[in-house]
């Protein structure tokens, strides 16, 4: 016996996932890596017992649209968010209570990233899956 054969093997390390939907030999799987929910497709067998080891998802086929990858988000320090909030007449809880739209506004100019941004991002990545 060498000494390869004779070392105990390491067990993989596994990660708790949930079943979404599942398709022929491909399940979609959700689990949670560094705080963030992540989903991808991964063979049927691999995803018994709701556990799976972290190689077979880290090879996984990543589901859902990749927005760090398509949306610029420049980061905001503290004093720039303040001043748009304020630019927006935001000064207290009243007033952030009373005019969300406002709130929602100056967050959008702080982070340079609107709903119209979104969308046309995923309108871009879709038609990417159409080529």
């Amino acid at each position: 016996m060498t000494d390869e054969q004779a070392k105990p093997k390491k067990k993989a390390e596994t990660v708790q996932v949930r079943v979404i939907h599942s398709k022929g030999e491909t399940n979609l799987v959700e689990w949670v890596e560094h705080g963030a929910v992540q989903r991808g497709y991964i063979p049927t067998l691999e995803s018994g017992e709701g556990r799976v080891s972290k190689d077979v998802l880290a090879a996984a086929t990543p589901y859902g649209v990749p927005w760090e990858k398509l949306l610029k988000v420049q980061a905001v320090d503290a004093e720039t968010f303040a001043r748009n909030l304020r630019n927006a007449g935001i000064w207290t809880p009243e007033d952030l209570r009373k005019h969300q739209a406002a709130a929602l506004g100056a967050i959008q100019a702080a982070y340079m990233v609107t709903l119209a941004a979104c969308n046309q991002a995923a309108k871009e990545y879709s038609m990417e899956g159409d080529k």
